[in-house]
């Protein structure tokens, strides 16, 4: 196919005719050989017809006569017919009768099946059958079969015939059509040769010619047709050629000038953003102005550059630097420079100033004004320019650049001279503005340092005397005194406890007016903590009468994420205020939780009381420092009017806000919100807490004349799963229990509250152990606050435990379970305090501790407080001291304070740790100090210590690092206590 594909249209058209022509023939051929086959075969039939049926007649009569020989001879005529191969007679019973074969015919060669009249064909042969009558009877057959020998050489002699005529066709189609076909190729070639001809020349003049107006004709004149508009388009596009290469010359030239102008635009804006650079990190003007002189040059390419200064005390300008590229020495231009002054107007310079806009010197040699011509041109300098330096409109000098060529004017240029000229002005004046301000704020850091100096030692000189006052005050009230004795020590303690508060506050607000207080974020059971810190001032509210509750909403969570220290410090301020601020009735704290955002959902604090309360006008003053809403002279209560300020801001760093609902005579309400993040769910327990079987289902009655009260400890008595009843006096309470006593449902515990009108609690409780069928009951005492022999008059009643209110819950719950027989002691169960608690939680509680003190009261002091509470005590002067009872010892904690002649707790601590790296071992380190400012504690605990406990030394604070340091250790089995969990108990 592929050399037909390549063949010329000449020989394809004569190859179509000739098999045309060919195929033709062929079926003509075919055609005529079966109509010769059919006519030889049918005149066979015809023949064979005649010979049976001459052989029939003959045969008959020996039929007739069954003579079998005469029939036999009649056969043998037959022998004239070469092309009859076999005759045999049947007899009308269709048996053979008599047989004729050829000569020479095979011996295997049997007879034919004796059959009805017909024709039968085969590939070698062809049988006749004939029926043979007499006078219409049927008296036999005969068959004769005849070879195909002839037929077979008549269609042999057809085909050499046929094949002969064939080639004939052939020979005369292919001599006729090679001759007829040019006709039709030849406008075709000649078409072909002209588009070749064009292709090759490119020369769309040549044109085809046409021999008539048939399809080849067409052809010819549409493809003459497309040259004509070919050679137009060509000659229109050569025109459009010419016209776009003059117009690319023109635009060529155009884009060289533009990126010409804008490569000298991106030069003057690289330039514009190297000064700005430079300027911005600059530190002195005087520095960095000769630099961004020679920047200037070295960018715009100018041989020299000067910088003038405006002298105000002179009222001229002054030559301050000049800067020349490498090169001949421009020694005579720049002494010319720097020795010559000009007034405003004068020179180049003169001209800017008086103009305060840039100025281009196109040709020195035609400049008259140009003071330093002569020079400049000795120096080979020709063109120039200068810009002014402006703050604001305000002039302060000149720079001017010099060239030696003589160079037109560049608007550019001039522009970027006036930009920079105002930046570098700006620039000087920001910078002379931050030297000023620099030295403000150095001025002012100085003092900062000083105040917060003075601050620091204030605080250590005032407190390391008030501790001793402090402490030996209280150590002196646990003694035997008499009344007067008391009194007197009664009232140091309570201006001590004044001067302490006043002395907090002071260093609080201005820890906060400096922002220097950072809140931490510990973890903390808020039950724990809210109790806690009212305990501490429980016995105010007990001094004055008051009932001081506790109520934590159940959702509120238990364990939360914050600043304990800052939140206790904000409630007690706020119980503290409604307690002084109030003289019968209640001053109750309640905390519920607000709507839950993850788990930062703000948790909403009340203080209530009922006071005297606050006038509307004075409900947003009170919040503003130094302020109280009773101003005048003779107030009846004291205070400096921080406290408020104080929580109000520790409160808003903690997310939340404060305000007061208050009416006069009736009492306030003062609310606050805080975001404590909400710890894991794991709770911080006190101790072993009682199983719950233990308390599910005892039924308990409480007895209380308040409230609120009543409905707290209902409250979590049912949370327990007990079965509390509350009354509010001494005889209802022993009318209820008389009826359930005969209703055969006694009560197995009852809780009173010691102060109540009419009967108190011990009065109550002589009631009931006069009754014998109600002595079975087990009595605890709530008591708002303890006095002396209170302990001893339970035990004579048989009280079985004595706890201050407010309650915790922990400790409650675990007294409760005492009480009841969780621990099923032999004998009676002695008194249960919260120290006995305490004390059994925390068996082998006796620890041996180092202290580290240089002041001798202090060291009393800390002594004496230790060990009342059963701790062995070694004491060291110095760190020095510490350091060799340490190597000496083993101590389980040490109270180390910060200021101590010859060695620090700092530098001793630091020994401490670099001793700790080679034995592996930890010793918990507390720091004791009189320092209260910003920065202490975490210099402290970045020094290595674990704790911090400053003076003048609380108890409650104490007993909190002692209690956190036992439970540590016993939690950790002797593992050192984390920093993390020292920080959260103080």
């Amino acid at each position: 196919m592929a050399g037909y594909r390549d063949a010329s249209i000449k020989r394809k058209l004569t190859f179509v005719i000739l098999c045309t022509s060919v195929l033709g023939l062929s079926l003509a051929c075919m055609a005529f050989e079966i109509y010769e086959r059919m006519s030889f075969r049918t005149s066979m039939v015809d023949r064979l017809a005649e010979d049976a049926d001459s052989l029939g007649l003959a045969t008959a009569a020996s039929l007739a006569f069954d003579d079998t020989n005469f029939a036999e001879q009649m056969l043998g005529t037959i022998r004239s017919e070469h092309h009859v191969m076999f005759a045999v007679l049947y007899d009308k019973s269709g048996k053979i009768f008599a047989v004729y074969r050829r000569n020479g015919l095979d011996a295997k060669f049997k007879a034919p099946e004796w059959g009805e009249e017909g024709t039968t064909f085969e590939k070698e042969s062809l049988t006749l059958h004939r029926n043979i009558s007499v006078d219409g009877a049927k008296t036999g057959s005969i068959a004769v079969v005849s070879d195909l020998s002839e037929l077979q050489s008549k269609m042999t002699q057809y085909r050499w015939l046929s094949i002969f005529v064939l080639l004939i066709s052939i020979l005369m189609t292919f001599l006729i059509s090679s001759r007829l076909v040019g006709l039709i190729t030849q406008p075709i070639l000649n078409l072909a040769e002209i588009a070749g001809r064009v292709s090759e020349q490119k020369n769309y003049a040549l044109r085809a010619l046409s021999n008539g107006q048939d399809e080849v004709g067409k052809l010819v004149g549409a493809f003459n047709q497309m040259l004509g508009g070919i050679q137009e388009r060509d000659a229109a596009l050569q025109g459009a050629k010419d016209q776009l290469e003059i117009h690319v010359q023109e635009r060529t030239e155009e884009l060289r000038r533009e990126v010409h102008e804008r490569k000298r635009a991106q030069q003057l804006q690289g330039i514009a953003y190297d000064v700005t650079r430079l300027l911005a990190g600059s530190n002195s003007m005087d520095v960095t102005l000769p630099k961004v002189l020679q920047l200037l040059c070295e960018g715009l390419e100018r041989e020299v550059g000067a910088i003038w200064n405006l002298d105000r005390a002179t009222n001229t300008l002054e030559c301050s630097d000049v800067w020349q590229q490498p090169g001949p020495a421009l020694e005579e231009f720049m002494q010319a420079s720097f020795h010559r002054s000009l007034a405003s107007g004068i020179g180049l310079p003169g001209r800017v100033w008086a103009t305060r806009q840039p100025v281009w010197l196109e040709d020195i040699r035609t400049d008259s004004n140009f003071t330093r011509g002569d020079a400049a041109l000795a120096c080979g300098l020709h063109s120039g320019v200068a810009f002014p330096v402006l703050n604001d409109n305000e002039f302060a000098g000149v720079i001017e650049l010099f060239a030696r060529e003589v160079q037109t004017p560049e608007p550019e240029l001039l522009e970027l001279g006036a930009s920079l000229g105002s930046q570098i002005g700006q620039f000087t004046a920001r910078k002379q503005a931050e030297k000023d301000l620099l030295d403000a704020k150095e001025t002012a850091e100085a003092a900062s340092r000083a105040k917060s100096e003075f601050l620091a030692n204030m605080s250590h000189e005032i407190r390391t005397p008030l501790n001793g006052v402090m402490g030996m005050t209280d150590l002196a009230l646990e003694t035997t005194l008499t009344r007067e004795q008391r009194e007197y020590l009664d009232t140091v303690k309570s201006s001590s406890e004044a001067l302490l508060v006043v002395i907090n506050d002071i260093l609080d607000f201005s820890k906060i007016e400096a922002g220097r207080i950072d809140l931490e974020a510990v973890e903390f059971d808020l039950r724990d903590c809210l109790e806690s810190a009212l305990r501490t001032i429980s016995v105010r509210a007990d001094e004055k009468g008051l009932e001081l509750l506790c109520e934590v909403a159940p959702e509120v969570p238990e364990v939360v994420k914050g600043d304990a220290g800052r939140l206790r410090q904000v409630v007690i301020n706020l119980v503290g205020n409604a307690i002084k601020f109030t003289e019968v009735g209640e001053v109750a704290l309640r905390v519920q939780a607000d709507a839950q955002e993850g788990n930062n959902g703000p948790l909403h604090f009340t203080v209530s009381d009922t006071g005297i309360g606050i006038p509307e006008d004075k409900c947003e003053a009170i919040f503003a420092p130094f302020t109280q809403a009773d101003t005048s002279t003779t107030r009846k209560y004291g205070g400096t009017g921080l406290g408020l300020t104080i929580s109000n801001r520790l409160v808003a760093m903690m997310g939340g806000a404060m305000w007061v609902e208050s009416e006069v005579g009736k009492g306030s309400q003062f609310h606050f919100t805080a975001h404590l993040e909400t710890a894991s769910a794991k709770e911080i327990k006190v101790g072993v807490p009682a199983p719950p079987e233990v308390l599910r289902g005892v039924k308990v009655l409480v007895v209380d004349d308040n409230r609120t009260n009543r409905r707290i400890l209902e409250g979590m008595l049912k949370h327990w799963e007990m079965k509390p009843v509350s009354v509010e006096s001494g005889e209802l309470a022993l009318t209820e229990l008389s009826d359930a006593h005969e209703g055969g449902v006694p009560y197995r515990l009852v809780l009173t509250d010691m102060h109540m009108p009419a009967m108190d609690g011990f009065a109550l409780i002589e009631r009931i152990r006069q009754r014998p069928e109600l002595a079975t009951a087990t009595i605890m005492m709530l008591t708002s606050a303890g006095h002396r022999g209170d302990a001893a008059r339970c035990k004579e009643l048989g009280v079985s435990a004595y706890l201050l209110k407010p309650i915790r819950q922990s400790e409650l719950r675990e007294a409760i379970a005492r009480v009841l027989g969780a621990d099923k002691p032999e004998g009676a169960i002695p008194l249960i305090t919260r120290y006995s608690l305490q004390d059994a939680r925390e068996p082998g509680s006796s620890l041996k501790l180092l202290l580290a003190e240089d002041n001798t009261v202090n060291q009393r002091l800390a002594v004496r407080l230790l060990e009342k509470r059963g701790h062995r005590v070694v004491v060291a002067a110095n760190g020095v001291e510490a350091l060799a009872a340490l190597k000496k010892d083993n101590f389980d904690l040490v109270f180390m304070d910060v200021q101590m002649p010859e060695m620090d707790g700092m530098e001793a601590t630091a020994a401490i740790r670099e001793k700790e790296k080679r034995t592996g071992e930890h010793v918990v380190v507390v720091a004791l100090t009189a320092h209260a400012m910003k920065g202490d504690r975490e210099k402290c605990l970045a020094a290595g210590m674990d704790g911090y406990l400053s003076k003048p030394i609380r108890p409650q604070e104490l007993d909190d690092v002692l209690e956190g340091f036992l439970r540590d250790r016993q939690t950790k089995l002797g593992a050192p206590a984390p920093v993390e969990e020292m920080k959260s108990l103080h």
